[in-house]
Parts: structure tokens; C-alpha cells; sequence
């Protein structure tokens, strides 16, 4: 019969662990048992386990490589053997995980570890194989009896040993019970106000970069940037499901996206979220399609992260070099006060950000540092010093410093990293011994990027639960970093390569249409003459433009900047990443860069240049409006000559500065303007 091991369980776990068959997934309640089990033996199946066919003839469905077990006697040891014992379950098609936790034969303390429910099974036909070196064993019985023979209370001498060379009928999983270790089954809002986190051991390890860190993730990549969002797409859903989504404003179309989003977090499944098959349209009064395609979903995901910006002081705390982390308003003592509406806000921030990532977007001003641990389990060890010398390089120096001396040394040059992230003075710990010195650059690790509240605190394990993206089939994003061509730490440095922090930023995705017009080039050179500037060209107006900062025409803007979308930070528009920023998000649909290297294109066109408006009427107006037309799934601006030319004759007679400021003030609004709205297909 089988058994729950319940002696040296620590140990038993580890040799699990080292031999795939402990294994740990995050998974909606909706998951079906049937489909637990693809997963698993999928996981079993990079370990290169081979599983026995079904001797008789079964459809499909009846015939998985495991089985459900469920606990007998509620889980008590029976008074013979003193052995908790295991018996194999039906599962219909249709049993799902939810099922199971609401089940009494699936409930008790050995279902229960921590916060991870426990799911056991057994193989559905022996012997399991597994290949080691070419050759096919079935020996982990004797493997697993040899290491842990003392706590054994019957002998198991009548059992062949292994030789390594021959296959022998398993007795693994006739006496240990297969584990699948399940974090988070249960909606986090079950428990998103439990504070056991409070009385656990140090989540930080006793020291930090003593020996070189080794990433896990498959061994195959199976997503590079190219083939990103298609790739997880297809992970996340099947292509019987269906995402669409049209409104008449990019707002429209978030609000929209926030409702699919609020009911996966309530059911814990993504999946129609990240649906292959996607539309997402903009749509007139007629419902006609105005725009659609890419740009417009990339500006709709984020234009929900941009309302977190809107109120970012909640959301964000500043950490290291100009980078956040999560705000966590409660303390430890508290967090049972954390409101249901703040874990669910929370639930959706972390979703928004992977679905940001999925698209290659920055969810900025979260840094890399942030993804980077959690991904590999809020693992510390995974803030090497080669990827925080990438992201940051002064806390690096600092922390490489730190351990370059023992205990007895000299903290006073440490003074400003203890005042800004630890809120007490180096001094404070001068009489420390060489294990706390060792403890304390973890320490300082942690609070400069993750902050001063635990991982563990239920506001983070919200975040974190959005942030997997669970779905019924078993995928689970955090695991696509870690199975990109290079690993997460590529991952993340070609996704932030598309922050954009200034003009030099942006300059060499910009490119302008070598294809010059009649009527362009005698602008051009009239402008040169008018402006006494041999160099000039109309390209220069638009680099110019991106490179200064501020409002050129003060009195001007300030009569139309209430027509703008309140999404857009007008506080920041003294900075030199405000007008590359906003640039690229009316062009491209975010205030990011392509990760796929896609340029931005600028025309300038005639008036009567299709590709501006098909519309020969409404050409008119919008010319004669000075509107800018934005193709955000082509990354392309189409600029009017003939609104340039009249700006000139209004302007030039007075000052070149006038000129200028008039360009600039007219490119401002146009691109403002365009935010959360579109002109054209």
C-alpha cells in the first residue's frame, strides 16, 4: 500500500527535490485535475522519466500517467504499522482543484504545508523509468531506502538492489507518496490578511556574493524577443479562446481590459486574458473601425499602469537610483488591517506588470532588480554582482566594499547608504561580529531594492500572485524569463533597453523619410533663407524640438492643457525625457521603445498625400487644423508642410526665436493631444 512519509520529512523533501519529483506550481482553482497531471508529468518528463503504457485498451482521458491519491482515515496513522496510508481516487474530467480543497477527503494537516496546499499521486502503471546516463532504471525505491534506511520501521532487504546496469520493478512510489507542492491554490484573498509571516525565521540569507550564483530554467529556450507576446500567447491559451475588446477612447478600451483582468484575479485564471486569438479595435459612434493593431493594445495596457503612476506615492517606494519598489503601507503588526481592495489593487498592479513585460514595455519606475528576485523565488543570491553592477553600479562598489573588510572596519563611509535605506546611522553598527557583519550586506541588498518590508508580507504576496499570470493549463509567467535565449538577466536588460531617458535615448530608433516632395524641398530652402540658416533642414525642427525642454509658449498652453488626458504627468515636462516620452507614446501607442528594434518613422507630406487621411474632406480640415496623423501600429507621423508654411508667414516677420517656439509649441499639443486618441488607421 502507499504511504505519507512523515519521518526526516525535511531530508525526504530534498531527495524528492534533487530527483524531480517534488514540484511546485501556482495554479488557478479552476485547474482541472486532468490537466495537473499533464503538467506534472510534463515536469517529470525534463528529468527524462519514461512512463509505462496502459495495458488495456482506454480513451485518452483514462489513461494519464498518474493517478489521485487521497489520504486514508482522515489522515490518522492506523494503530498496526503507525502509517498514515494513501488509496488511489477516480477524477473525472471535469474534478478541478477547487473540487478538491472543498472536499473533506482532500482536507486536514497533511494536505497542508505552510502555504502550499499538497496534492499527492502515485503512477497509473509500473514500473516508472527513469533514464540516468543512457540507460533506463527503475531503482529509486532502493535509492531513497538506502539514504534514509534509519527511519524505516519494516526492512526492506527482500528488495533487489540497483546494479546500475539492468531495470528491476520499482517500489518507489508503492511507499512514498509522489508530491506536487501547489503555492497559492487557494485565491489569495483567502488569506491575504495572514501575518505567520511575522513569526518565521530570517527570509534573508547569512551572507551574500561568497560563492557564483547558477540561474535555473529550461534547458531549450523557448522565447526570445522576437517572438515574445505570440510565443507566451500560445503558452497562456489554446485557440479556442478569444479576447476582444473595441470602444470609442484607449481609455475605453482599458476599462474594458480592467474588467477580464478583475475577473481572472477573482477566479485565479488568466487565460482569457492572454488569449492567441486578440482584437482590439477602436470603433466610431457607427461602430465603424477607426483603429486597430498593436500600438493601440500596447497603449491600452498601458494606460492602465499609468492611473498606478497617477498615484504613485501609494503604489511606489523610491529606492536606489532613481528605481521604486512596492509600497507596502502596512507594518507587519498590522497587515491583518490591509484592505480586501488594496490586495485585489495590488493583485492587478502585478498583473499589469507582466503583461507590460509580455509586450516589452518598462512598467517604470519598478526596476529590473525587483523582477529579477522574484522570479527566482525571492531568491537574494539572484542580485548577483554582475547584474547589480548592470543596474546599479554604485550600491556594487558599495556592498563589494562592505565585504572587502571584516567586522572591526571603519563603517563611517557607509554612513549615507545606512541613512537612506535603514534609517539609523552607520554608527549603530560598530559592535557587531564578523557572522552580523556578513548578515548585514544582505541587509543592505535588500532594503536598497526590495525595501524594508518582508517579501512574505501579504501586500507583496498580492503583487506577486497578479504577477504570475496563473492559468488553467499550468502556465505561470514567471517562468518565462527564466526560459528566455539567455536567461532572465537578457530578458530583462532587452526590455529595459527600451526606457527612454533622454533625445540620445530615442535618436537612433528615429528615422526620417529620405523621400522628399516638390514642395518639401522649396519649403526647405525658403526656410533656409527666411531663418539665414544654410544647415537647416525640417528634419532639425523635429530633433530640436526633442531635445529642449519646458512650454515654449506659456499663455498658449496653458489655454488648452486641460484638453489633455489626465494620464499624462504634465509635472515632468521640465525633464529631458518628457518630450522623447511623449513623442514615442503618440507614435507608437507608449512612452517606451520597441524591443524588437523597430524604428519610428517621420513624413513630412503634401496636402494631398493619402497615407495622411483617405478622406480628401476630412484632409482638409485636419490640415488645415494642423493635425498631426499618428499610425501607431506602423510607429509613423505624418507632419503637413503646408501647416509649417504657415506658421513661417506668421511668425518669422517677428524673431527666428518666434518661429521656433511657435513649432515647438504646435508639435507639443499635437503630440499631448494624440495620447489616448487617434486620427487614423
Amino acid at each position: 500500500e502507499h504511504v505519507v512519509f512523515r519521518f526526516a520529512r525535511d531530508t525526504f523533501d530534498a531527495w524528492l527535490d534533487k530527483h524531480g519529483l517534488l514540484i511546485r506550481l501556482q495554479l488557478p482553482l479552476l485547474t482541472t485535475i486532468h490537466s495537473l497531471i499533464e503538467s506534472v508529468a510534463t515536469s517529470m518528463n525534463r528529468f527524462e522519466y519514461r512512463f509505462e503504457p496502459s495495458p488495456i485498451a482506454l480513451l485518452q482521458h483514462e489513461c494519464l500517467p498518474l493517478q489521485l491519491q487521497a489520504v486514508t482515515a482522515m489522515g490518522r496513522p492506523r494503530q498496526s504499522d503507525n502509517q498514515v496510508h494513501l488509496t488511489c481516487m477516480p477524477a473525472g474530467s471535469r474534478v478541478t482543484l477547487h473540487h478538491l480543497i472543498t472536499d473533506k477527503k482532500y482536507n486536514g494537516p497533511l494536505y497542508i504545508e505552510g502555504d502550499r496546499y499538497i496534492v499527492y499521486f502515485t503512477v497509473s502503471n509500473e514500473p516508472l523509468h527513469r533514464v540516468v546516463n543512457n540507460r533506463l532504471h527503475s531503482c529509486l525505491a532502493p535509492s531513497i531506502h538506502i539514504t534514509l534506511q534509519h527511519v524505516f520501521e519494516k526492512s526492506l532487504d527482500q528488495y533487489i538492489e540497483c546494479t546500475m546496469y539492468a531495470t528491476f520493478n520499482t517500489f518507489a512510489l508503492n511507499v512514498f507518496a509522489l508530491n506536487v507542492l501547489l503555492l497559492n491554490v487557494l485565491p489569495l484573498s483567502l488569506v491575504s490578511r495572514d501575518v505567520s509571516f511575522t513569526s518565521s525565521s530570517s527570509i534573508l540569507p547569512p551572507s551574500i556574493w561568497q560563492q557564483p550564483w547558477t540561474p535555473t530554467g529550461d534547458s531549450v529556450p523557448r522565447y526570445n524577443i522576437e517572438n515574445l507576446a505570440t510565443e507566451v500567447y500560445k503558452s497562456a491559451a489554446g485557440p479556442d479562446t478569444r479576447l476582444r475588446l473595441s470602444g470609442r477612447t484607449v481609455v475605453d478600451l482599458a476599462d474594458k481590459l480592467e474588467v477580464f483582468i478583475n475577473e481572472a484575479i477573482t477566479t485565479g485564471d488568466f487565460t482569457s486574458v492572454l488569449s492567441p486569438n486578440r482584437t482590439v479595435l477602436i470603433v466610431n459612434e457607427n461602430d465603424e473601425i477607426v483603429s486597430s493593431g498593436e500600438g493601440i493594445e500596447r497603449e491600452m495596457i498601458f494606460t492602465i499602469f499609468s492611473k498606478f503612476i497617477a498615484n504613485s506615492t501609494q503604489w511606489f517606494h523610491p529606492r536606489a537610483d532613481d528605481r521604486a519598489t512596492l509600497r507596502v503601507l502596512h507594518s507587519a503588526e498590522s497587515a491583518r488591517s490591509v484592505p480586501l481592495a488594496r490586495i485585489r489593487n495590488l493583485k492587478k498592479l502585478g498583473a499589469v506588470c507582466a503583461l507590460m513585460l509580455i509586450i516589452g514595455q518598462t512598467p517604470d519606475p519598478l526596476g529590473p532588480a525587483i523582477f529579477q528576485f522574484l522570479v527566482h523565488g525571492c531568491d537574494l543570491h539572484a542580485l548577483h554582482p554582475t547584474f547589480i553592477g548592470e543596474w546599479h553600479p554604485n550600491l556594487r562598489k558599495t556592498l563589494l566594499d562592505w565585504n572587502a573588510m571584516d567586522h572591526t572596519g571603519d563603517v563611517s563611509r557607509f554612513e549615507h547608504h545606512f541613512a537612506t535605506f535603514h534609517d539609523y546611522e552607520a554608527s549603530s553598527v560598530a559592535g557587531r561580529d564578523q557572522a552580523e557583519h556578513a548578515a548585514y550586506a544582505a541587509e543592505m541588498l535588500y532594503r536598497a531594492l526590495i525595501g524594508p518590508a518582508s517579501y512574505r508580507h501579504p501586500q507583496w504576496q498580492a503583487f506577486l500572485y497578479g504577477l504570475h499570470l496563473p492559468c488553467r493549463n499550468g502556465f505561470d509567467f514567471l517562468q518565462v524569463p527564466k526560459s528566455f535565449a539567455g536567461g532572465s538577466e537578457v530578458f530583462f536588460s532587452m526590455i529595459w533597453t527600451s526606457y527612454i531617458s533622454d533625445f540620445a535615448s530615442l535618436e537612433s530608433y528615429l528615422h526620417f523619410d529620405s523621400h522628399t516632395s516638390l514642395m518639401q524641398d522649396n519649403l526647405q530652402l525658403e526656410l533656409r533663407q527666411d531663418l539665414g540658416d544654410s544647415d537647416f533642414t525640417l528634419a532639425s525642427l523635429v530633433v530640436d524640438f526633442l531635445k529642449q525642454t519646458g512650454i515654449p509658449l506659456p499663455d498658449a498652453f496653458a489655454s488648452v492643457r486641460e484638453t489633455f488626458n489626465s494620464i499624462i504627468d504634465l509635472s515632468q515636462i521640465d525633464s529631458p525625457s518628457f518630450r522623447p516620452r511623449m513623442f514615442a507614446w503618440a507614435v507608437s501607442g507608449v512612452p517606451f521603445l520597441d524591443t524588437n528594434f523597430q524604428s519610428i518613422e517621420v513624413k513630412f507630406v503634401d496636402n494631398d498625400n493619402p497615407q495622411y487621411c483617405e478622406n480628401a474632406d476630412l484632409r482638409d480640415i485636419m490640415i488645415g487644423e494642423g493635425k498631426l496623423s499618428f499610425h501607431t501600429c506602423y510607429r509613423t507621423v505624418l507632419i503637413p508642410l503646408s501647416y509649417i508654411a504657415d506658421i513661417s508667414e506668421k511668425s518669422i516677420s517677428e524673431d527666428n526665436g518666434q518661429f521656433h517656439r511657435a513649432v515647438s509649441h504646435w508639435l507639443l499639443c499635437e503630440i499631448l493631444g494624440a495620447i489616448g486618441s487617434h486620427t487614423i488607421l
